[in-house]
């Protein structure tokens, strides 16, 4: 009799399990026994003694079934085989070679989600030669177009005039238009101190949970790099070093920041964001090629001038910047406020600039408060290279808001989610 442990959903009810195993039994016949798991810990739990597991990548909603948590399955029931229901967006060679040498042959696709093919997989298993032609159904050129297709490209033309309004330049620039509330390439930048490299990995930590992610260490200090070498998954190139921290986080430090423009072209398409960690030492150019620019900055006003100063380095040379949006890091309750910050901002600096010496970024500004159980874990990490900083509720719920922000990680799938495919 075959056992199967269906890991489809978090309904506490047994309807979608009820519906396959009919189909199933009106082409085979009354043959097995059934049980359910509703997030991971309770595959791990069950999963020893069943013949099969079939597992949805979005169990948990937002937070994808990695292939490290399959892995972990296998270490626990090798005997157990797995249907894995995947979406196909954002899948590559790499997730390919990875769950086929864990021997995952019986892999779905979103867009082939059917209940004729789950119950033919139930009964008969992928050879492995039947399992490298379905995945042959992943063609990363194809893939890209697919992407390049959604978004459309639109050639504008835009005047520039130089600060002695004696030249005016016509220049065309090539702007993607994404929907508005998904960010795909996001550059992070700020005064030294400010805590760039904190947001970004925090923020990176947050999205690797559920989408693919690379972070490009363009800062001189090269910190987020540092603080990621105690890994030993690293390829060194004659351009690059690169470092894979998981199955969806990937790290590279170029050697010249000329290659900045090359890495993005390459990766933009394998990943779903792009994370720049950077400071005022980035060319404003490449800054054309940013879908959102994160200016990180703290209450100290005295820092705020420099900041300016490469900002408007940056509008003359082309940079939309109703793309930056201001974070306030460290933030605390006195008598200076967010406001105020981002009033010096798109005003004038008392007795230090003219009148024309405001910059029109964003009105958004998001704070994310001191906490002083965070800021101990933080100079914990820089003093030991291989500690790695420990978030709180108060830091999450900051990040967690710039994340959604950024690229929301929100469960607005939802209403489109694999499971819904198959029964919808």
């Amino acid at each position: 009799m075959l056992k199967i442990l269906f890991a489809l959903n978090q309904d506490l009810n047994y309807n979608l399990e009820k519906r396959i195993l009919h189909e199933y039994e009106k082409e085979n016949g009354y043959d097995f026994k059934f049980d359910k798991a509703i997030n991971v810990n309770e595959i791990k739990e069950k999963v020893k003694g069943f013949d099969l597991l079939i597992l949805n990548e979005e169990l948990e909603n937002e937070n994808l079934i990695t292939v490290k948590v399959i892995e972990e399955i296998r270490n626990i029931s090798e005997t157990t085989r797995i249907i894995f229901i995947a979406n196909s967006e954002n899948k590559d060679e790499i997730f390919i070679e990875k769950i086929y040498s864990l021997e995952v042959y019986d892999l779905i696709f979103s867009d082939d989600i059917r209940f004729e093919l789950i119950t033919r997989l139930i009964k008969k298993s992928r050879s492995k030669i039947e399992a490298l032609e379905y995945y042959k159904r992943i063609d990363i050129s194809e893939a890209e177009n697919k992407e390049k297709k959604r978004r459309t490209v639109i050639e504008k033309d835009k005047v520039n005039k130089s600060p002695t309004k004696i030249i005016t330049k016509i220049e065309k620039e090539y702007v993607y238009i994404i929907p508005d509330d998904y960010k795909k390439v996001v550059a992070a930048l700020g005064e030294r101190k400010s805590g760039v490299t904190t947001v970004v990995s925090l923020l990176a930590a947050n999205y690797s949970k559920s989408k693919k992610v690379l972070v490009i260490d363009a800062a001189e200090n090269g910190l987020f790099s540092i603080k990621s070498w105690g890994n030993e998954n690293i390829v060194i190139d004659e351009e690059y070093k690169e470092l894979r921290l998981n199955d969806n986080l990937l790290v590279i430090k170029p050697n010249d920041n000329n290659q900045i423009l090359n890495l993005i072209e390459t990766h933009k398409y394998k990943n779903d964001i792009v994370l720049i960690d950077a400071d005022l030492t980035l060319e404003q150019n490449i800054l054309k090629w940013i879908d959102m620019i994160i200016h990180v900055s703290t209450l100290d006003i005295m820092d705020i001038n420099k900041c300016k100063i490469y900002l408007r380095q940056a509008m003359l040379e082309g940079v939309n910047l109703s793309k930056v949006y201001l974070v306030i890091n460290k933030h605390i309750k006195c008598k200076i406020t967010s406001r105020d910050l981002i009033g010096l901002y798109k005003g004038q600096i008392p007795y230090i600039e003219g009148e024309n010496g405001g910059l029109q970024i964003n009105d958004t500004i998001i704070e994310i408060p001191f906490d002083k159980e965070f800021y101990k874990n933080s100079l914990l990490s820089q003093v030991y290279v291989d500690e790695s900083i420990v978030s709180t509720d108060i830091i999450n719920k900051g990040i967690d808001e710039l994340s959604n922000l950024i690229y929301p990680i929100k469960s607005k799938r939802k209403g489109i989610s694999l499971i819904n495919r198959l029964i919808g």
